[in-house]
C-alpha cells in the first residue's frame, strides 16, 4: 500500500515529465517507422495536392507570411520575452527562453540525425532535411511557452484559459497544414515536429518550471553540444530515409513539379545575393 501510494504521488507530481517522455517515445517510434509510413505520407500528399486551387494558395501564402517567415516569429517571441522582462518575471523569462531555444536546437539535432528528402526535393525550392518539421516544432514551443509563462498566470477564468489554449492549438495545426500544403513536409514530419515540440514544453515545465539555475542551463548547453558534435564525429549513426515519392512506378513521378509555383521558386543568384 505504501509503495502504491508513493507511485501515485510520483505520477501526480511528475505528470508533465511522464507525458513528455510518452511524447518523446512516440516521436522515436515514428522515426523508426518512417519507412512503413511512406505509403501513407504519399497518399496524404497526393490527396492534399488534388485540392489545390488559387484561392487556397493565396490563403496559404498569407498564412505562411504571418506564421512561418522569420520576422513575425522573431517579433512575437521577442515581444513575449520583453513582456516578461518588463514585469521582472525572471524565472518565467528563463523558462520561456529554455523552451523556445531548446526546442529549436532539438529540432535541428533531429534534422541532422535523419536524412530524408522533402516532397519538394529540388535544392532551390527548400533546403534542409524533412524530418521533423522545424516550423511545427517552433510553433508548438513558442505558443506552448506563451500559454504557460504568460497566459496561464494572467488569466483567472478557466474557460478563458481553455479558449487561449484552443486558439494556440489551432495556430499550430494551421502552420502544419501550410507546411504540408506547400509540399515543404510530409504529414509524418509535421506530426513528429508536434510531438517533439509539445514534449519539450512539458519536459522543461516539469524540470525548470519553478527554478532555473545557471548550472542547469550549462548542463543543457553541454548536452546539446555533445549531441551535435557526436553526429559529426560519428556520421554512421545518422538515419537515412528515402522520399515517399520513390514508391511511384515511374522515375519521373518521383519529382513533384506541381510544387514549384512562381511564388515559391527563387533563383540561386537572388538567394545568394540576399543571404
Amino acid at each position: 500500500a505504501c509503495d502504491l501510494a508513493r507511485s501515485l504521488f510520483f505520477c501526480q507530481k511528475h505528470f508533465k515529465l511522464l507525458l513528455a517522455l510518452l511524447l518523446f517515445g512516440l516521436a522515436v517510434v515514428e522515426l523508426a517507422s518512417l519507412h512503413p509510413l511512406m505509403a501513407y505520407d504519399l497518399m496524404a500528399h497526393d490527396w492534399m495536392q488534388g485540392f489545390r486551387s488559387c484561392a487556397l494558395d493565396r490563403a496559404a501564402l498569407f498564412l505562411k507570411y504571418w506564421t512561418t517567415t522569420p520576422y513575425p516569429t522573431v517579433v512575437f517571441a521577442v515581444f513575449l520575452a520583453s513582456w516578461l522582462a518588463y514585469g521582472k518575471n525572471w524565472q518565467s523569462l528563463a523558462t520561456f527562453a529554455i523552451i523556445v531555444i531548446g526546442g529549436a536546437l532539438l529540432s535541428e539535432w533531429f534534422k541532422e540525425l535523419v536524412a530524408r528528402p522533402r516532397p519538394s526535393a529540388l535544392w532551390f525550392v527548400q533546403d534542409g532535411n524533412s524530418f521533423p518539421s522545424g516550423h511545427v516544432t517552433s510553433a508548438s514551443t513558442i505558443f506552448g511557452a506563451a500559454y504557460y509563462c504568460i497566459g496561464k498566470p494572467n488569466i483567472a477564468r478557466p474557460w478563458h484559459r481553455a479558449l487561449l489554449l484552443i486558439f494556440f492549438s489551432a495556430l499550430v495545426l494551421l502552420i502544419a497544414f501550410q507546411r504540408i500544403y506547400f509540399t515543404h513536409h510530409w504529414v509524418s514530419d509535421a506530426v513528429g515536429g508536434g510531438l517533439l515540440g509539445i514534449g519539450w514544453c512539458f519536459f522543461v515545465i516539469d524540470r525548470f518550471g519553478r527554478y532555473v539555475t545557471m548550472r542547469s542551463i550549462r548542463t543543457m548547453a553541454i548536452v546539446f553540444a555533445i549531441g551535435f558534435v557526436s553526429l559529426h564525429m560519428f556520421p554512421d549513426v545518422r538515419v537515412s530515409s528515402p522520399a515517399p515519392t520513390t514508391l511511384r512506378e515511374s522515375p519521373a513521378e518521383s519529382v513533384d513539379l506541381a510544387a514549384y509555383t512562381p511564388n515559391m521558386v527563387q533563383r540561386r543568384d537572388r538567394r545568394l545575393a540576399t543571404g
